[in-house]
């Protein structure tokens, strides 16, 4: 009885397990960011441009921080 089970089983495991596996995701290229990094850095940059713009008016730089700033920043929904 044992011997007949046992091949459908496997066949059972074979079946159901193969459905319930998913795909790894691509493996970054060296170098690459992955999105989360991405994120975490254009809102550092955000922080930074922002605090001069508000900070430091009479800087050189200011100019080029706020036109930065506004390519960071998300466009606002009216």
């Amino acid at each position: 009885m044992l011997h007949k089970l046992l091949p459908l089983f496997c066949i059972g495991a074979l079946a159901f397990g193969s459905v319930g596996c998913k795909s790894k995701p691509q493996p970054l290229k060296p170098g690459e960011l992955s999105k989360a990094e991405k994120d975490k850095l254009r809102l550092a940059a955000i922080n930074a441009y922002g605090h001069i713009v508000k900070d430091f008016k009479d800087s050189p730089h200011f100019a080029e921080a706020e036109a930065r700033l506004k390519v960071l920043q998300p466009a606002k929904k009216q």
